[in-house]
């Protein structure tokens, strides 16, 4: 194996010998540019154009890495062999905080017809839910859907994102609400989405539901989806 004239250079700033020129001889220490990459010399050559340097192995696992520099990327999942969520972040070093470049969401769903008489307040149902545990600290993008229909020929209701068992908020489009018609057992298919900034890790996050109308409200194919947008 023939020895190498070019290495990768890592650290910064350098005194460059400006961009690679395959008509000049460098020597050893010479530090020149090429394709974005900066390369030291470790031996005089003349037309030994620097090897293509490949982009550092992407990571993944359940936690992100500790002691992250700028611009590291990672994967992050809640499983290796049968992940609900895989999530491409980058370090930002200057907030501290992973941001969310690519993958897919977190989907949970409840397709089951369960049902609830009339509320004063929202509830959980039979399988509460859908819900998902917060993984990290952060702000998310959180969407969720409900096919709804109700005894009455008309009805209000309401599905609405809740941490823990509080009751949801008409803000931030946290909340779907409706009115059924004309008809009684006409089923009604809605979603919204909020950001939820300031989430802790281990919140419970989850959809509750309100109907103020009398006689049996059903509920079913229930589903939400978490996106992070930054995470720490």
């Amino acid at each position: 194996m023939s020895e190498p004239y070019w290495v990768a250079l890592a650290s910064a700033p350098v005194d460059y010998k400006g961009a690679y020129d395959p008509a000049v001889s460098y020597v050893q220490g010479d530090v020149v540019a090429y394709n974005g990459v900066n390369y030291i010399a470790v031996n005089p050559s003349l037309g030994s154009t620097p090897p293509i340097a490949l982009p550092p192995a992407v990571g993944i696992g359940t936690s992100l890495p500790t002691g992250a520099v700028d611009g590291q990327e990672f994967i992050l999942t809640d499983s290796l062999t049968t992940p609900s969520y895989t999530w491409r972040l980058r370090y930002n070093a200057a907030a501290a905080y992973w941001y969310f470049i690519g993958g897919s969401p977190w989907r949970v769903a409840v397709d089951a017809d369960e049902t609830t008489t009339t509320t004063a307040s929202y509830v959980d149902l039979t399988t509460v839910g859908p819900q998902v545990t917060i993984p990290r600290a952060g702000d998310y993008l959180v969407q969720h859907g409900v096919d709804f229909y109700h005894s009455a020929a008309s009805a209000q209701w309401g599905a609405g994102l809740a941490v823990g068992a509080v009751t949801p908020t008409g803000t931030a489009g946290r909340v779907i609400e409706g009115q059924t018609g004309p008809g009684a057992s006409v089923a009604f298919n809605n979603s919204d989405k909020a950001f939820f900034i300031g989430m802790n890790a281990g919140d419970n996050l989850r959809e509750r539901y309100i109907s103020n109308t009398a006689g049996t409200a059903h509920w079913r194919r229930r589903w939400l989806e978490l996106t992070p947008v930054r995470v720490a």
